[in-house]
């Protein structure tokens, strides 16, 4: 089994009993790293979006945006930016990670304490959603910390 979380694995798994612990612990994470299940959860046919067992025509849509809060948000936003990339209007993520998204602002956020730099992406956010529309898909990444990060009086 690659290892992927455990950095000391091997000066843990010095009996077999450990090591197949460890190797339980180790799929666990797996399971539940951001990027994976992402990719294991929504996909992209033509112009069809799936995620889970829903459905979204992608040609119906006059604006598609994505907004993501929270620890994870900017990992899952990488894939999902990668699965609809022109098809993608605009979108804020706000995070304890960033980096470049073409289309759409990444921001490191300062967590668990709300800070004036929350409370600006936060208006901008809430100026995505009230531009909004029903001709409008909206894509919202929420993870643990979202609360923290997400800042409005």
């Amino acid at each position: 089994m690659l290892k992927y979380f455990l950095k000391n694995y091997s000066q843990l798994a010095v009996t077999k009993l450990r090591q197949d612990a460890l190797d339980i612990l180790e799929a666990g994470f797996s399971a539940v790293k951001t990027e994976e299940a992402v990719e294991r959860l929504v996909k992209k046919d033509g112009n069809k979006l799936i995620i889970g067992d829903r459905e979204f025509d992608l040609s119906k849509y006059k604006n598609i945006y994505l907004i993501g809060v929270g620890k994870a948000a900017y990992a899952a936003a990488c894939v999902l930016h990668k699965i609809l990339g022109i098809c993608l209007t605009d979108g804020v993520i706000l995070g304890v990670q960033n980096g470049k998204l073409k289309g759409l602002r990444s921001e490191y956020g300062h967590h668990p304490l709300p800070s004036i730099k929350n409370l600006r992406v936060t208006g901008e956010i809430i100026g995505i959603l009230k531009g909004a529309t029903k001709d409008d898909l909206i894509i919202t990444i929420i993870s643990g910390g979202g609360s923290a990060l997400l800042t409005w009086p």
